[in-house]
């Protein structure tokens, strides 16, 4: 049968499939929330902390969705083929996730200190910021944020709809050229992003770093995401017979590259603000290397590069879809222990673990997945003429 046709076909039996995955996820989402919501009325500040580190860590996910989905537009290449529907679950997401901003728009005074008056009146450095670091200038940047991302979102996923329909086959060059832009003003907004949300945690301290960090952990998130579901769909759906060991191959170096990005920023950050050892900044480092943090700092160096960029190496590895699916787990749990170190600091001196960040991580990540999978169940699992021009010898290699 072609390929086609069992894309096709494929597309009428993805809501049973995802059924019910979706199903528990969106009852372990519900009561997550509900315990987060139950246990706030009691700890109001430590339930908002948790609920903005977990938010933090999907909206990344969601947001790395979003930026691999333009750069495969641009550039092209079988495993965006491979991973696009997942990608596009990801991204889809996005109109959710500006939703969950509500809470955190709500309760700023108990998460950031220039939303409190007080703090501001009697801190000069702050003052010096008010222009930008104000409530209603902040909501004002969010909305614009989730506006730009989800109209070319919603765009680019409505123009791969229509390729699958048969319609206008200049889409795919409509898309493309609407991409590489697209990239540029992402690059901007997800770093402005990260400063408003993340950075002026602690307003005292900067980084032009911090940004690139939050969008390069964010992708390699979606990266390794997208690898897992695929190594639980694509045996058994359309992708067995359109993938190849060289398309897992992509994905593995693909995932060793944004590895290593990933280190590469983050040391950058370290090296550039602890040999200027200016008063403004190295303060935000020092509290990461004290307290029990340290530990933390020196397992992600191990675990979040070393080891994944062992595993990495092996062409062996990167070419078996389970073995990879293996490393891909191991980093999504670094990316939220990346993220721990980056943002709890501004809330304690002293390494903590609470239930609460397990229930918040549970309570966001399962209405996330739930609505990640009635997206992925909404189309064919495969772009479906891209895919047939590709297994019919058309040229999608990058």
């Amino acid at each position: 049968m072609p390929v086609t046709m069992d894309t096709m076909s494929n597309s009428g039996n993805n809501q049973n499939q995802f059924s019910g995955g979706r199903r528990l996820a969106l009852g372990l989402g519900v009561a997550g929330l509900a315990i987060c919501l139950g246990l706030g009325l009691s700890q109001r500040e430590a339930a908002m902390e948790a609920y903005l580190l977990a938010y933090l860590y999907w909206t990344a996910v969601a947001l790395g969705c979003f930026s691999l989905l333009l750069l495969q537009y641009v550039s092209g290449g079988r495993w965006g083929l491979a991973i696009r529907r997942f990608l596009e679950a990801g991204a889809s997401t996005l109109p959710l996730m500006a939703v969950l901003f509500i809470p955190i728009l709500m309760q700023l005074k108990a998460l950031y200190p220039w939303a409190d008056p007080e703090v501001v009146a009697h801190d000069e450095l702050i003052q010096m910021k008010v222009a930008y670091l104000n409530p209603t200038a902040f909501a004002i940047r969010t909305a614009v944020y989730f506006a730009v991302w989800i109209i070319i979102s919603r765009l680019v996923i409505r123009w791969s709809r229509k390729l699958d329909a048969g319609d206008d086959p200049a889409i795919e060059a409509r898309t493309r050229r609407l991409s590489a832009p697209a990239l540029v003003i992402y690059s901007l907004t997800v770093t402005f992003a990260a400063f408003d949300w993340g950075m002026s945690l602690e307003p005292h301290w900067f980084s032009t770093i911090y940004g690139v960090i939050y969008a390069a952990g964010g992708a390699l998130a979606a990266l390794t995401l997208s690898t897992v579901v695929l190594s639980r769909v694509g045996p058994k759906g359309p992708h067995a017979a359109f993938m190849k060991p060289e398309t897992i191959g992509d994905l593995g170096n693909l995932m060793l590259a944004f590895t290593m990005f990933w280190t590469y920023v983050s040391l950058s950050q370290f090296l550039i603000i602890w040999s200027g050892h200016l008063p403004e900044e190295t303060p935000w480092y020092y509290v990461r290397l004290h307290g029990g943090w340290q530990w933390v700092g020196l397992g992600l160096l191990g675990m979040q590069f070393g080891l994944p960029f062992l595993l990495l190496l092996s062409r062996d590895r990167k070419r078996n879809l389970n073995r990879l699916a293996g490393v891909a787990i191991f980093i999504l749990v670094m990316r939220y222990i990346d993220l721990y170190w980056l943002i709890v600091p501004a809330f304690t001196d002293t390494l903590r673990l609470r239930v609460l960040d397990v229930v918040a991580m549970a309570g966001i990540g399962g209405i996330w997945f739930a609505v990640y999978l009635r997206s992925l169940a909404s189309a064919p699992l495969l772009p479906v003429r891209l895919t047939r021009d590709a297994t019919g010898g058309g040229d999608h290699h990058g």
